[in-house]
């Protein structure tokens, strides 16, 4: 008799959960048609949970003039993603003791001036704390269109200094995973795509993902659009090649969420290794692997911690937490998985001229999220929250318009006083809705200044100082802009305000250098 109520119980938890299942892909299904309706979607989502597909849709077209359909097939460039890749070959490399984390980047590139490479480990490039500068193109005459040979990589570099110690803070750097894309060409003796094809590709079997080459036709691979002042147009090209490790990788869909479940299960790596990378010891920061991570609960108002705004290649990751909330998924607490559910979220965006991208991981509950555009502006964190808050089993939220596509007319036009108005009142008739974030306005400033739009690209950078006044990025896009406008004046003084509030933006100081010896 007791075991006939065991084999009850369970019938009955196994038909709630086909039920809840069921529930979450009908939302899904419902929530993605409304990115695609409101938001003009053009893309692919994918959702699974362990081995459940939970949502699979494709819209728009990867080319718009030859109305091509994007597919789950469709190729697109991946950006910053692709540093999650070169993190996953390093920690390959070292469970095969080729590397060793602590061992000084001097090793590898001798000719590195001391100052950078004595102190700096594999391990501080894989957190982005090796105090590197963020990016080395505004120090070279060289277009995007360009390769740097590693000499000439290396000569750009040794005219900088570190902007922190190494180990001690957070600072994103696509130079240092550039580095770690030579080293692992040094390790395995393999140019850089024939390496990772030997590291992870062939083992995971991703036939569709690869790093781009200048000039190498890719099958199915999307085209970049950029949508400004309700006109579309095609993305500027950018020369992945000169990207490098950093973020020259493309893929698709179903080859991401291959990837992502070997980050679950770490086949290629020992378990010891496996937990370094996943970090299990570490809450709500960024892990040593190169994900951002914070801890997320279907129990929303246990948890009390502080707002995190983080900015990852030109895309904001906006995590919304408050007294009441862990992160900005929803409303309710868990409706239909039956029961609570904790765990860490790895994470990580790409951005680059007409492509967005995003992946979350949640450990917990085994949930993949992904979302791939090849039509900008589109605010990423939109996808990973509100699909994300679903398939974690809560209830779904109204999805907004974006409050920048409402506000963008007034900025470019430079009427800040009607913007912040206008703004103050969304706010108040949408207090569940995300803020702007000086990432959103970063992004579109240079949207304008792609193509050669200058005047509303100032008042874009201009808008985003007032809203975000101690946002260093923010006056030195200004100084850019304004530079690139022919006002030099006016762009040192904004450098000078970058430099006030970070010390340590190598960029404005080089270019306030430049700009009084000329």
């Amino acid at each position: 008799m007791k075991k006939n109520r065991i084999h009850f119980f369970l019938m009955i938890l196994t038909v709630i959960s086909i039920y809840a299942q069921d529930n979450r892909k009908q939302y899904l299904s419902d929530i993605s048609e409304k990115f695609k309706d409101s938001l003009d979607y053009s893309g692919v989502f994918l959702v699974s949970n362990d081995s459940t597909i939970l949502l699979r849709k494709a819209y728009g077209y990867s080319n718009i003039e030859h109305k091509v359909k994007n597919t789950m097939d469709t190729k697109f460039r991946i950006a910053s993603i692709s540093k999650m890749f070169v993190s996953y070959a390093i920690f390959i490399l070292a469970d095969q003791n080729e590397i060793d984390f602590d061992q000084s980047i001097e090793k590898y590139f001798p000719s590195l001036k001391k100052e950078l490479s004595k102190e700096i480990t594999i391990k501080h490039l894989l957190s982005h704390s090796s105090g590197l500068i963020r990016d080395i193109d505004r120090l070279s005459s060289k277009s995007n269109h360009e390769n740097y040979s590693e000499e000439e990589f290396i000569t750009l570099l040794n005219s900088t200094n570190l902007q922190s110690i190494p180990g001690k803070s957070y600072s994103y750097s696509n130079v240092g995973y550039s580095l770690l894309g030579r080293i692992i060409e040094r390790v395995t003796k393999k140019e850089y795509n024939d390496a990772m094809n030997y590291l992870i590709f062939e083992p995971l079997n991703l036939k569709n993902t690869g790093h781009e080459i200048e000039g190498q036709i890719i099958p199915n691979m999307a085209s970049g659009y950029n949508s400004l002042d309700e006109e579309l147009f095609k993305s500027s090209h950018e020369n992945k090649s000169h990207a490098f490790a950093s973020g020259s990788m493309y893929s698709t869909a179903p080859d991401l969420m291959l990837f992502a479940k070997e980050i679950f299960r770490g086949s290629l790596i020992s378990k010891k290794t496996h937990e370094i990378y996943l970090g299990t010891n570490k809450v709500d920061n960024k892990i040593s692997s190169g994900w951002v991570s914070w801890t997320y609960t279907s129990n929303l108002s246990k948890q009390k911690v502080n707002d995190q705004v983080l900015t990852i290649g030109n895309s904001a990751l906006y995590a919304k937490k408050s007294k009441n909330q862990v992160l900005k998924l929803g409303e309710s607490s868990l409706s239909c998985s039956g029961g609570s559910s904790t765990g860490k979220v790895l994470w990580h965006g790409g951005s680059c001229p007409g492509f967005r991208a995003t992946m979350n991981l949640y450990l917990g509950d085994n949930i993949v999220v992904i979302g791939l555009s090849n039509k900008v502006p589109i605010n990423i964190p939109l996808i990973y929250n509100k699909l994300g808050n679903i398939a974690l089993g809560l209830e779904p939220e109204k999805l907004f318009k974006p409050h920048l596509t409402k506000l963008t007319k007034d900025i470019i036009q430079g009427n800040f006083r009607t913007a912040i108005q206008k703004y103050a009142r969304l706010l108040k008739d949408n207090p569940n809705n995300e803020e702007l974030k000086a990432g959103e306005l970063n992004s579109l400033g240079y949207m304008y200044l792609e193509y050669n739009k200058t005047k509303e690209a100032i008042n874009v950078f201009r808008f985003a100082t007032i809203l975000f006044p101690k946002n260093a990025n923010a006056f030195d896009s200004l100084g850019e802009a304004l530079l690139g406008d022919g006002n030099e004046s006016e762009a040192i003084k904004m450098y000078k305000k970058s430099l006030e509030l970070n010390p340590r933006n190598e960029n404005a100081k080089a270019v306030i250098k430049q700009l009084k010896n000329t």
